[in-house]
């Protein structure tokens, strides 16, 4: 019986020991579980503090990957840049990536650009007589963004032969010159549409450019027996036979070229706020799309449409001299004292733009909304899913769908 109590007694003892070694665990156990354990402070501080938010951006080797991704994009530089061979190209093109660029840290841009003062990247080097930008401060050469576009202008160049088969090709496009040239029967409309094609021409070496315009300078008119001194002689020719044809071909282009940044403001019935929100998206002017909130509802009208797309083409519509002839001259070419006059301007232009800012025109306006409209939501997408991946787990996706 003594040996049984005893014995009871040890086993009693013993199970209380684990309890006694639970209650004061090893400083040096508790530390190493306590890192292991997951935190949820970061998440909660996440949208507290200043400083968690700054250490969302992209540091600054996933600033230049994702940056350099977007740029080089089907709809801004081209996976090899050939759209972007010179300053002035890039700078057409940043706007496509204006909300990758806000993710950046400062050293990123910095990386990118050769400055983090995004305010400076629009500071301009250099502009010609004219008063046109020739060439931008930022991106630097040695950036990265400089040695792509130097490394294009090199790698991108174009020999003769597809110089002059790639610009003719371009130029041509309906939006452009037209298969005929209609749209460039003077020198004068040659240099509005040329622009177009500038991305094309910057990648043509000193022979090409003198095969096209008669010597290495394209701004000024082109050579008469060079090959678009012809094109436009031959254009002219053959829009006087068309005069009607030639007429509306010029028009709607023009509404359509005027209606593409923004299709919104042709778009009847469109919310102002929307306009608004997408004046900003296309400048990448933060301050226009806070304003747009607060903007009283209305929506665009009629009047409102025909006034917005005569500022952009009375000059280009009311001194056509095809258009004179269709709706003013019987068929008979104005003289030019009757093209310059701006009454008559005026009423070539009213006449027109009643013609064709038809059924069909706004269908196609209808097009340019939905186009654009998709293009914006795919972009927002993309951006918040960026965005997403580097708060959730430092570029790890599956830490998402933990939180969620």
């Amino acid at each position: 019986m003594f040996l049984l109590k005893k014995s009871i007694s040890f086993v009693a003892i013993l199970a209380c020991l684990p309890a006694a070694y639970a209650a004061t665990a090893r400083p040096s156990v508790m530390g190493n579980a306590a890192r292991r354990m997951p935190t949820m402070s970061t998440y909660v501080t996440g949208t507290t503090t200043s400083s968690t938010t700054a250490s969302n951006l992209l540091a600054n080797a996933d600033c230049i990957d994702a940056y350099t991704s977007c740029i080089k994009g089907a709809d801004a530089c081209g996976s090899g840049f050939e759209e972007c061979t010179t300053k002035v190209l890039f700078h057409a093109k940043m706007p496509q990536c204006l909300s990758t660029l806000a993710q950046c840290s400062a050293s990123g841009i910095t990386s990118l650009f050769g400055t983090s003062n995004t305010t400076a990247l629009s500071n301009v080097a250099s502009k010609n007589t004219y008063g046109e930008v020739t060439d931008y401060t930022y991106p630097t050469d040695g950036s990265v963004l400089g040695q792509l576009i130097v490394g294009a202008a090199i790698s991108n160049k174009y020999d003769t032969s597809n110089c002059v088969k790639r610009y003719t090709s371009c130029l041509k496009k309906e939006n452009v010159c037209g298969a005929d040239f209609e749209l460039c029967t003077t020198n004068a409309e040659f240099k509005k549409q040329m622009v177009f094609c500038d991305s094309t021409l910057a990648r043509c070496q000193s022979d090409g450019k003198i095969e096209l315009f008669g010597s290495t300078t394209t701004t000024t008119t082109p050579a008469a027996t060079s090959r678009i001194g012809q094109m436009i002689s031959e254009g002219a020719a053959l829009a006087a036979i068309n005069a009607v044809s030639t007429c509306y071909k010029v028009v709607d282009q023009c509404i359509l070229n005027a209606c593409a940044t923004n299709p919104y403001k042709c778009y009847e019935n469109a919310s102002i706020q929307t306009t608004v929100l997408v004046d900003g998206i296309n400048s990448g002017d933060a301050d226009a799309t806070t304003g747009a909130t607060t903007t009283v509802a209305d929506t665009v009208s009629t009047s409102a449409i025909a006034a917005y797309i005569k500022n952009s083409c009375l000059d280009t519509v009311g001194a056509n001299k095809y258009c004179y002839a269709t709706f003013l001259g019987n068929g008979a070419m104005p003289t030019a004292s009757q093209l310059k006059d701006a009454d008559n301007q005026e009423e070539v232009y009213d006449e027109a733009y009643a013609a064709r800012m038809n059924t069909a025109m706004k269908a196609k306006i209808t097009d340019l909304v939905e186009k654009f409209d998709t293009r914006a939501k795919q972009k927002c997408v993309d951006t918040i899913k960026t965005c997403a991946m580097r708060v959730c787990g430092g570029g790890n996706g599956a830490a998402c769908y933990s939180q969620v």
